[in-house]
């Protein structure tokens, strides 16, 4: 653990340079926030169009010309005879598609900030590190670090996550694309018995389960990670699997529906369902998707709201009743504004396409707004009478 003290000076600069960060952070914020709406009602407006108009293949063991060209609903198994060949370790599996994980084992930097006001009404500021070691998706960049001395490196650079399909994968008389493949099938983890790596490969790692490890300062030791020790993990998905999938038939295979928003129908799932359950699964996961962007843009609104106004709490802060009272005056500002702002650039977004919902949104963020000010209008009042 390494701890760091600012000084109030110091501390003027730095909130001047967190207000200019959260300008920025609102900034992006709006842009994701409308963009996603725009994006939500174009994917709803696409999925709406291909349920009305889907046609549910009554078997994929023949091709229909009068298919060609529309939007169609099927079902059945996807088979390959292939084996899919691993391009950096050079072992092949039979399967569908075959995915490999790679984890390196890292010092990781967390900071931990505390504010402490002063008796002269200045703030000073400490920042403590804290250093720990543990597995992670992908390789941490330790220059940046306070403490020089924890450094990583990597017995390997690779991808946390790669995927890698048959080329000739079969659904009854069509054939799926690469982007249908690498969606097929549930996979499994790998053994070390499936795995057949060559000798050079081999030679550089132990495997402990269903993971190879690869250590960076000679053999590894699963029960004893180095820094920069690598964790490589294989699974596949069989060579047959019952999958359902909506989109435009083009020949004997089949490609995304463009539907007239703009976006594509391409709907893969693994199991065996109807057109209606398919549209609707993909509906929910455009919901979901949409209001955890929602709540991403919301909170950076927020937190870029509240940095933005740390110039004007940095001004006034060397008075020491106005600074204390601002401390959290700054918040709650910028938690209101923050909210207000968030709203409207959601409600403008949805005037585009749901002009009633947008002014639901406005409605509803003016009402706090409103109450606020006839609030302490009613207090000035008060206190004048």
């Amino acid at each position: 653990m390494s701890i760091m003290l600012h000084s109030n000076g110091s501390g003027v600069v730095g909130r001047f340079v967190a207000s200019v960060v959260g300008l920025l952070m609102v900034l992006g914020a709006g842009w994701l926030l409308f963009w996603n709406e725009g994006r939500a009602v174009k994917t709803q407006q696409a999925l709406e169009e291909g349920r009305d108009a889907v046609v549910s293949l009554l078997t994929v063991e023949k091709v229909l010309e009068s298919n060609e060209g529309c939007l169609v609903h099927a079902r059945g198994t996807a088979r390959t005879g292939e084996s899919v060949r691993e391009p950096l370790f050079g072992f092949s599996v039979p399967c569908l598609r075959m995915v490999r994980q790679v984890e390196y084992y890292q010092w990781v930097e967390r900071k931990e900030k505390r504010h402490t006001q002063q008796g002269d009404g200045s703030a000073k500021m400490q920042t403590h590190y804290h250093y720990t070691q543990r597995w992670v998706d992908r390789p941490v960049n330790s220059r940046m670090f306070r403490e020089t001395h924890h450094r990583n490196t990597v017995a390997l650079d690779l991808p946390s996550e790669s995927c890698w399909g048959a080329k000739c994968v079969h659904l009854g008389a069509f054939r799926l694309n690469a982007g249908q493949v690498s969606r097929a099938g549930e996979v499994a983890e790998l053994s070390a018995a499936q795995v057949q790596l060559p000798p050079e490969w081999a030679a550089r790692g132990v495997w402990s389960g269903n993971s190879f490890y690869v250590g960076s300062h000679g053999p590894a030791d699963a029960d004893n990670p180095q820094i920069g020790d690598v964790r490589i993990t294989w699974s596949a998905a069989p060579q047959q699997a019952l999958v359902t999938l909506v989109a435009q038939q083009s020949g004997h295979t089949f490609v995304p529906y463009v539907a007239k928003s703009g976006y594509t129908v391409d709907l893969l799932r693994n199991g065996q369902y109807s057109a209606a359950e398919m549209f609707e699964h993909a509906m929910q996961q455009n919901q979901i998707l949409c209001w955890v962007l929602r709540g991403v843009g919301v909170v950076l609104m927020l937190v870029g709201m509240c940095m933005a106004l740390l110039v004007l709490r940095g001004l006034v802060g060397w008075i020491p009743l106005l600074g204390g009272l601002l401390e959290g005056g700054v918040i709650l500002v910028g938690l209101a504004v923050g909210v207000l702002v968030s709203l409207c650039v959601m409600a403008s977004a949805w005037f585009f396409y749901r002009p009633l919902l947008a002014a639901g949104l406005i409605f509803f963020g003016v009402i706090p707004v409103y109450y606020l000010i006839s609030r302490r209008r009613r207090n000035s009042l008060t206190s004048l009478g």
